[in-house]
Protein backbone atom coordinates (compact mmCIF):
# COMPACT_ATOMS: atom_id res chain seq x y z
CA UNK A 1 0.00 0.00 0.00
CA UNK A 2 2.91 2.63 0.84
CA UNK A 3 4.90 1.77 -2.13
CA UNK A 4 1.72 2.12 -3.99
CA UNK A 5 1.05 5.49 -2.69
CA UNK A 6 4.49 6.73 -3.32
CA UNK A 7 3.75 5.57 -7.07
CA UNK A 8 0.63 8.27 -7.37
CA UNK A 9 1.77 11.48 -9.30
CA UNK A 10 -0.42 14.32 -8.64
CA UNK A 11 -3.85 14.53 -7.13
CA UNK A 12 -6.32 13.21 -10.04
CA UNK A 13 -6.75 9.87 -8.16
CA UNK A 14 -7.93 11.47 -5.22
CA UNK A 15 -9.74 13.38 -6.90
CA UNK A 16 -11.28 10.57 -8.44
CA UNK A 17 -11.87 8.60 -5.28
CA UNK A 18 -13.37 11.49 -3.12
CA UNK A 19 -17.00 10.67 -4.94
CA UNK A 20 -17.10 6.85 -4.40
CA UNK A 21 -15.90 7.49 -0.97
CA UNK A 22 -18.34 9.79 -0.15
CA UNK A 23 -20.77 6.95 -1.33
CA UNK A 24 -19.32 4.53 0.80
CA UNK A 25 -18.70 5.98 3.95
CA UNK A 26 -21.26 9.15 4.18
CA UNK A 27 -24.42 8.00 2.01
CA UNK A 28 -24.86 4.28 2.83
CA UNK A 29 -24.26 3.99 6.47
CA UNK A 30 -26.71 6.95 6.99
CA UNK A 31 -29.09 5.27 4.49
CA UNK A 32 -28.55 2.24 6.45
CA UNK A 33 -29.19 4.39 9.84
CA UNK A 34 -32.89 5.88 8.74
CA UNK A 35 -34.10 2.49 7.20
CA UNK A 36 -33.02 0.25 10.56
CA UNK A 37 -34.37 3.22 12.16
CA UNK A 38 -37.72 2.71 10.59
CA UNK A 39 -37.43 -0.94 10.80
CA UNK A 40 -37.42 -0.51 14.53
CA UNK A 41 -34.20 -1.31 15.44
CA UNK A 42 -32.42 0.63 17.50
CA UNK A 43 -29.23 1.15 19.85
CA UNK A 44 -26.42 -1.08 19.66
CA UNK A 45 -27.91 -3.18 17.21
CA UNK A 46 -28.34 -0.81 14.82
CA UNK A 47 -25.12 1.65 15.84
CA UNK A 48 -23.74 -2.05 14.42
CA UNK A 49 -25.26 -2.10 11.33
CA UNK A 50 -23.96 1.31 10.46
CA UNK A 51 -20.57 0.77 11.39
CA UNK A 52 -20.60 -2.73 8.91
CA UNK A 53 -21.95 -0.24 6.72
CA UNK A 54 -19.42 2.41 6.55
CA UNK A 55 -16.15 0.30 6.88
CA UNK A 56 -13.39 2.09 4.68
CA UNK A 57 -12.96 0.13 1.40
CA UNK A 58 -10.63 -3.24 1.78
CA UNK A 59 -7.11 -3.93 0.71
CA UNK A 60 -8.28 -6.63 -1.17
CA UNK A 61 -9.23 -4.53 -3.70
CA UNK A 62 -5.64 -3.32 -3.97
CA UNK A 63 -4.62 -7.10 -4.39
CA UNK A 64 -7.45 -7.08 -7.01
CA UNK A 65 -6.23 -4.47 -9.02
CA UNK A 66 -2.53 -5.31 -8.83
CA UNK A 67 -3.57 -9.11 -9.78
CA UNK A 68 -6.10 -8.09 -12.70
CA UNK A 69 -3.73 -4.75 -13.82
CA UNK A 70 -6.48 -2.44 -13.07
CA UNK A 71 -6.23 0.96 -12.09
CA UNK A 72 -3.94 1.07 -9.12
CA UNK A 73 -3.87 4.18 -8.18
CA UNK A 74 -7.87 4.59 -7.72
CA UNK A 75 -7.71 1.86 -5.42
CA UNK A 76 -5.39 3.36 -2.90
CA UNK A 77 -6.31 6.80 -3.28
CA UNK A 78 -10.07 5.05 -2.54
CA UNK A 79 -8.56 3.34 0.73
CA UNK A 80 -6.70 6.65 1.98
CA UNK A 81 -9.80 8.56 1.50
CA UNK A 82 -12.10 6.51 2.80
CA UNK A 83 -10.22 5.53 5.92
CA UNK A 84 -9.33 9.40 6.87
CA UNK A 85 -13.80 10.04 5.89
CA UNK A 86 -14.71 6.93 8.40
CA UNK A 87 -12.32 8.69 10.82
CA UNK A 88 -13.99 11.81 10.68
CA UNK A 89 -17.76 10.10 10.65
CA UNK A 90 -17.47 7.50 13.57
CA UNK A 91 -18.35 10.56 16.25
CA UNK A 92 -21.28 11.31 13.97
CA UNK A 93 -22.27 8.13 13.81
CA UNK A 94 -22.69 7.29 17.42
CA UNK A 95 -24.38 10.87 18.07
CA UNK A 96 -27.50 10.25 15.55
CA UNK A 97 -27.12 5.92 15.83
CA UNK A 98 -26.06 5.01 19.23
CA UNK A 99 -28.87 5.66 21.18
Amino acid sequence: MGMRLAQIQGWKSFQTAVLPAILKVVVLPTLIGIVTTLCGLSGEPRLAMVLMSGMPTAFAGLILAEEYNLNRDLIASSIVVSTGLMLLMIPLWVVLFGQ
